[in-house]
């Protein structure tokens, strides 16, 4: 089952209001930790912009497609994409009051989608998960943000990476989001600053300290292939408002969650003349509002799409259960989340009723372009 599990700490989160200061004409002040020097910084995200963003992506949604040079043309982060909280019907369970076996037989089994609440609490990433903290420890290391049009990781300095959330990230159409599976694995920092002093006496191994698989997703399966022959299974992830996770779906072409949000949703959630009711009424889609302390469950088999509302910090963890692979992917304090699922074994009906995939692909450029 994939958990994820999300966090950020309101009193150090990074908005408009809290932004970096210059400290001189060559370096940026981004804490009293770590300094940023500006030319290296417009350098570095210049070259995880190109090569982050494919330069071949498929133009499925038109004029919405997003840019590999201009990143903010579109002006989405003039947009509101919240939705409202009488829009979100799906039921909450406390992990303190459901047992496990009670939610393997509500949830798991029948393969329902469900928002936990209470798996975060006593986390030390309750208190060691905001903004100086992490530049305290991880500064110099490199995370995971995007991959290049070969598959190889593009990765980025932490300090250059929440430089960039509070400068570019603000108005950037679809911010780079660290979504980083390696960070459990042992890591040292380049070097010390000028002073000789470690900026990062901690490796990203520690990350793993912070937080806990809930009771109901410690049964993984695939401890037992060992942690070499594993395929990725846990991952750290920092995104800004409009950043998120592309549609989970086999068929999925390389796009980005804002875009879906900002041209795809709308069309499904039209009702359409001699219908009395949309498609995403027709396909059952689901639509979640996650907030602080909350854990989503995503049953195995459901599509899903998730974008963030705000400034985020998770961990995300997959597990192999007894029944089958799900995800969970929860917040802690902040920002909410948003997502929206689509149960698989509807789009298979109508994919098998069409006999075709290309039927099916037609339909949907249609809805599209509509």
């Amino acid at each position: 089952m994939p958990l994820s599990t999300t966090h950020f700490n309101t009193s150090e989160r990074i908005d408009q209001n809290t932004p970096m200061k210059f400290s001189n004409k060559n370096g940026i002040k981004t804490t009293d930790i770590a300094k940023v020097n500006r030319k290296k910084y417009e350098r570095k995200v210049k070259k995880a912009k190109l090569s982050a963003r494919s330069g071949y992506l498929i133009v499925y949604y038109t004029k919405l497609e997003l840019d590999i040079f201009e990143w903010s043309k579109h002006g989405f982060a003039n947009n509101n994409y919240w939705i409202s909280p009488s829009a979100d019907k799906l039921p909450r369970i406390d992990v303190s009051q459901v047992s496990r076996e009670e939610f393997i037989r509500k949830y798991e089994d029948p393969g329902l989608p469900v928002v936990i609440t209470g798996c975060t609490k006593g986390w030390a990433a309750e208190t060691k998960w905001n903004k100086e903290e992490l530049l305290r420890n991880y500064a110099r290391h490199k995370f995971k943000i995007g991959e290049d049009d070969k598959g190889n990781p593009v990765r980025m300095t932490f300090k250059y990476y929440m430089y960039y959330l509070e400068t570019e990230g603000l108005k950037d159409d679809s911010p780079l989001y660290i979504f980083d599976s390696s960070f459990g694995r042992r890591g040292k920092p380049k070097k010390a600053n000028s002073e000789g002093k470690n900026l990062n006496p901690k490796s990203k191994e520690c990350l793993l300290k912070d937080y806990k698989v809930p009771t109901y997703f410690d049964d993984d399966l695939f401890r037992f292939t060992g942690e070499n022959r594993r395929p990725p299974y846990r991952w750290f992830v920092i995104g800004g408002e409009r950043s998120g996770t592309g549609l989970i779906d086999p068929k999925q072409k390389d796009h980005e969650a804002v875009t879906w949000f900002s041209c795809v949703l709308p069309k499904l959630l039209e009702v359409h003349e001699g219908k009395n009711k949309s498609l995403a009424e027709e396909y059952g889609m689901v639509e979640v509002l996650q907030g602080p302390g909350e854990t989503m469950f995503v049953p195995g088999g459901w599509h899903h799409v998730v974008m963030n509302l705000g400034n985020v910090e998770k961990s995300s963890t997959d597990d192999d259960g007894d029944t089958e692979v799900s995800e969970t992917e929860s917040e802690e304090d902040g920002v909410d989340g948003e997502c929206r699922c689509y149960k698989r074994n509807e789009l298979e009906k109508r994919r098998y009723e069409n006999n075709t995939d290309k039927t099916l692909k037609r339909e949907e450029k249609a809805i599209i372009e509509d």
